[in-house]
This record gives C-alpha cells, structure tokens and sequence, in this order.
C-alpha cells in the first residue's frame, strides 16, 4: 500500500505521471544521427507501452552519444516506470543511476529516480543520501517537500526544517503549497491552516479549498467550513455539488434550518434527492408549508423512497397539506401513507382538546378518509384514539368496540386497544381478552396489563396486578420486579418490600436496577439490620454500571445514612458530572453539603429538587431542610 501511496506523491510532487512521463527535450546542438535514430525508435517503442524494446533502443542511443543527457534521463524514466512491474529492472536502474552520477553525468530528475529506486528497494538510507544530494543541488519547495515526506514515511525523524525551509521560497504550483500546509499542519496546526488559507485566497478555487476545510474540521471550526463554503456560494463562484451538499447537511444536523432554507435556490439547482430532504424538513421544522409542499413533491418524483420509509413520508405531507387547509390533498396523502401507526402519530401533533378549529379538522379529515380508502377499522380505531384524548369516555368505548378483532390483531393493535378500554372503563378482562389475541411469549397478561395501568396513572391496580403476579408465576420477569418497588414505596409494608425485591435478587443475581431498587429502599428507610446487604448491592452495581448516576447516587445516599458523610461526597462525583434532572439526587446533594456545612450549595440543590419537582418526598424533604436556613 505504500508503493502506491509512494508513487501517486511522486507523480504530483516530480509533474510526471507513472505510466507517461514529460519528454525530455532534445538539446539543440549539432545531432548525432545514429543517437537520434535509437532515441526516435525507443521513444515510439515507449508511446506504444513496449517498455522492454525503448529501454535497448536508449541504451544504444545512450553508447551512441555518452554526452547526452537527455537520453540518460529518459533511459532512467523508463527502467523506473518498467521496475514497477518487473523488479530485475530496479537494480539495473541502480547501478546505472550511480554510474552516470559517478561520473558527474546527472540531473535533479536522475537523481530524484534514483533516490525513489533505492526506496522501492527498500534502501533507505541510500534513498535519504540521494534526496539529500537532491536538496542542496536545487532545494526547491518540491524537493524540499519530497524529501520530507520520504524521511517522514520511510526515515524517520522527518526533518522539520526541510518544511521550514521550503515555506520561505516562492509559491509556484497550488498542489505543492497545498502539500506544504497539510504536511506542516501536522505539526502546527495554526501554521498549517494559515498556509492553506493563503493558498485558497490566491488560487480561489476548490481544490485549494478542499484541504482548507479539512483543517479547519480537524481543529472543530465548524463555522469556519461553514463560512467558506457559503461565501464561494454567494459570490457565485464554482462548487461542486459535494461540498454545496456537505455545507447544507451540516446546518441541518445543527438546526441552522433557516440557513438551509436560505440557500433553497441552490438545493433545487443541485436537485439531489439528499440535499432536497434537507430542505423539504427545514420548511417543515420552520412551517414553512408551501416550501415543504414543494420540495416533498419534487422528492416524490425521484421514486426512490425505500418502502418502510414511504408512510412517514407521505404523512409529512398530509400534514403540510392539513397546516395549507388543503383538505383534498391531505385525504390523498393520508390513503398513500396507509400506516395506522403513523396516521395515529399525526392525529397527535394537533391540540384537539383546547383548538376547537382544529378538531373539527381532524374528525372531517378522517370521515373522508373513511369514504376514500374504505379503511373503516383504521378510523374507527383512530376515532377512539381520539375520543379517549377528549376523555369522552363513552365514545372511546363505541368507536373501539367497532373494530374488528382481525384488524387488530394484523395491524399488532391489541396492546393499544386494551389501554382505550384500560384508561376508559378499568375494564381489566376486556384488555385481557384483547392482550390474549397476541400474547407475547416474554411477558404474562398480568404483567402487561400491570404495565399499561401504571403509565396511564392507575397505580393501585398496577401494584394489585404485580401481587397477583408474584402468587401465579413461580419466575416473574425482572420488569414486574423494578415496577414494584415504585408502587411498594407507597403501598406496601416496608418488611414485604424488602422480602420481595430479595425474591427477585435471587431470580435476577445479575440485575443491576434490581440492586439499586433493594439497595436504595434499605437506606432510604434506615433499615439497619440491612445495610450490609445494601453495601454488598450497591458497591457491585456501580462496578456493573459505572456511568449511571442514579446507583451512585443510591450508593451516596446509603453512606450518608451510614455516617459516612465524606465518602457520600465522593460517591456523588458522577451525579455531580452530569446535568441533574431529578429532584432524589438534588435533594440528597442538598443533605450531604448541608451536614458539610457547605450551606450556599446545600440551598442550591434542594432548591432545586423543589423546582424539578418529580418526586413527592424529595420536594418535602427538601421544603423542611430549607426551613432550618
């Protein structure tokens, strides 16, 4: 890999290519015939790719006239280009390289082959003499620059004040300064970008450009990128469509969405698929329908959405359409999103509980959709969705009573369905019927339908549920454990809390939430006689998970409850690195500095578990500590 990396630096930094290289021009003197006659006939025999024939047609040349320079010259460019593909010519090219510069017959060119001929041959030390020779004969930005990447890849140390040479001299070709920055912005970045920017500023075009950005991204100057890209775009100079792409997809993955809209000329004149989604989501993130409408159109037209992304797609639409009050388009878009899943993710983008006007919307939408797409299931389990929104209790219940068990189970509804009747009615066998018409081979009804009580607040029939669990199923899963020790908090005996989340350390030995949840009651509760235990849980689970606050935290707090105020603090240190969002952890932050006498931020913490507000006892706790300041 190397050789080739090799080979394509010595194209760029000698001007020659590895299979044409330039025509050395023939001196005007007074010619030797027969020289020229072998020279002329290797030189067709070398057009024509018969390297084997040119290198004896310019050796004859070469006996022909020992003085000539040019044929020795083109005598070497041969053997090197030939020694790449057959290595028997690397050591004739070697012994002859330092025949003629024994002899004082040479160029710069010869000896830069040379110098690569003992590289390939891995000769390095022999290599690193001739481009030192190289050097002092014509130290050249070039030469200079070659020979410092040869000693950087092959003999190492490079020598930096090859560079530092090589950047006082005059600037000639664009790709020999841009090799200059780059190769100096490894060792100083500064420097190196300031180079390139120079080189940008004189040659103003995008192959200077291009390693202009990439240093500016490997020293993190987004903006920077960003900048220079938008100034060549507004100056209405070239660009190619890569990096027009590159600049736009980096302000949307920063939520510059109105700098793409912006530039929305330039998208549609790149029309790329890519760069048009930008767009088409930019409008959407800034309501900006019309512009929406036509970007997604366009994208539409290209026929190239992957299936499983189609139904989003088509449902951005319809809600571009339903934002215009293009009631005919969004019923079209709708039909051609088809996806219940995502139709019913739409339906709750809109505020039909306090907007009249939209509601009206919706429910007229979804009665032509009924009438277009003859989907009745889909509506009417949509409508109860919706009803189950309003908290119209009655209707929820009428409408998902008229859905079909089959469209339910097809369309994996069932679970949904038995929260309408859950949140509506409490009606418990019902979502159990529903829940058995797919029963998932991981967890019990009981346990699902504990779960879809307890997101939809009913947490005296969750706990009830998780009992009636841990009675009929010899191996609970974990989550009926951790789900648990929430509501047993607050409705259930501490010493049945703690013999029931034992039973699930010794189901679960491994569980770290079940270490934290038994290890957190047993201090938050000062059960004693426990802590042991609790210290054996928690010292584990933070090993297991070591980035998670919330065990440190629970591991902080049982230190504190042990008497261990300072080891509490350290325990904290995670939390403490983290953005804190709950009001237990602030308010044990609170506690621990107020018994450190630290009272500035024990006030800063349990102020703020107050204005989290996500747990009861935390707030209260917190409310009381506040009072002793």
């Amino acid at each position: 890999m190397k050789h080739i990396y090799w080979a394509a630096l010595l194209a760029i930094l000698t001007g020659c290519s590895v299979n044409t290289l330039n025509k050395p021009k023939i001196p005007e003197s007074q010619p030797n015939i027969i020289s020229t006659s072998y020279y002329t006939m290797g030189e067709t025999a070398y057009q024509n790719n018969d390297f084997d024939a040119a290198i004896k047609l310019f050796k004859r040349a070469a006996l022909a006239d020992p003085g000539a320079l040019h044929i020795k010259e083109r005598l070497l460019e041969t053997l090197a280009i030939s020694s790449y593909y057959k290595q028997e010519y690397q050591q004739e090219l070697i012994e002859l390289g330092e025949k003629y510069y024994g002899k004082g017959i040479y160029s710069v060119k010869m000896l830069l082959i040379l110098a690569d001929a003992f590289r390939m041959t891995e000769n390095f030390e022999k290599a690193n003499l001739y481009y030192q020779i190289v050097v002092d004969t014509d130290p050249t930005l070039k030469n200079l620059t070659l020979f410092y990447i040869f000693q950087k890849e092959y003999y190492p140390p490079a020598d930096k004040k090859l560079l530092d040479k090589a950047a006082k001299l005059p600037w000639k070709s664009r790709d020999e300064v841009i090799m200059l920055g780059s190769l100096l912005g490894e060792l100083d970045p500064d420097r190196g970008t300031e180079i390139l920017l120079k080189a940008y500023e004189r040659w103003d075009d995008e192959p200077s450009l291009k390693p202009l950005l990439t240093a500016f991204e490997k020293a993190g100057k987004q903006d920077k990128i960003l900048e220079e890209i938008q100034q060549r775009v507004d100056e209405d100079k070239y660009i190619s469509e890569g990096i027009v792409t590159f600049m736009i997809g980096k302000y949307f993955a920063l939520h510059q969405y109105e700098k793409v809209i912006q530039n929305k000329e330039v998208c549609y004149e790149v029309g790329s698929e890519e760069i048009l989604k930008y767009l088409f989501f930019s409008a959407i993130s800034l309501n900006e329908y019309e512009l929406g409408i036509e970007a997604g159109l366009t994208i539409e037209q290209f026929d190239n959405i992957p299936a499983e992304l189609k139904p989003s797609f088509y449902s951005y639409l319809a809600k571009l359409y339903i934002d215009t009050d293009n009631h005919e388009k969004s019923v079209e878009y709708l039909v051609k999103c088809h996806d219940i899943s995502v139709i019913r993710s739409l339906m709750f983008q809109y505020d039909i509980e306090n907007n009249t006007v939209q509601r009206e919307k919706l429910f007229s939408l979804l009665n032509d959709y009924s009438t277009v797409s003859g989907e009745t299931d889909a509506v009417n389990y949509l409508f109860s969705i919706l009803y189950t929104q309003l908290e119209n209790k009655e209707q929820a219940i009428k409408y998902i009573e008229l859905v079909s068990k089959d469209y339910l189970i097809n369309n994996k509804l069932a679970f949904p369905a038995a929260t309408i009747y859950l949140q509506n009615t409490l009606d418990i066998e019902k979502a159990r019927e529903l829940i058995e018409l797919a029963p998932d081979p991981d967890y019990t009804s009981n346990e699902i339908i504990s779960s879809l009580l307890y997101n939809t607040g009913h947490d005296s029939l969750a706990f009830e549920l998780c009992l009636l669990e841990f009675s009929e199923n010899p191996e609970p899963n974990v989550s009926t454990y951790l789900r648990y020790s929430i509501l047993a908090d607050k409705l259930d005996s501490r010493q049945n809390m703690i013999k029931i989340l034992k039973n699930g350390m010794d189901d679960y030995p491994e569980n770290v939430d079940l270490m934290n949840a038994l290890g957190y009651m047993i201090a938050k509760y000062e059960m004693t006689e426990n802590y042991d235990l609790a210290h054996q849980l928690l010292e584990k689970a933070v090993k297991l998970a070591p980035d998670s606050e919330m065990i440190w935290d629970s591991l902080a707090w049982l230190y504190f409850k042990d008497g261990d105020t300072q080891k509490a603090m350290t325990a904290m240190n995670i939390p403490l690195s983290k953005e804190i969002q709950n009001s237990e952890i602030a308010y044990h932050l609170g506690a621990i500095y107020l018994n450190l006498g630290q009272n500035k931020l024990a006030r800063k913490y349990l102020e703020l578990a107050i204005q989290i507000n996500d747990d009861e006892d935390a707030v209260k706790a917190s409310q009381k500590l506040l009072e002793k300041f």
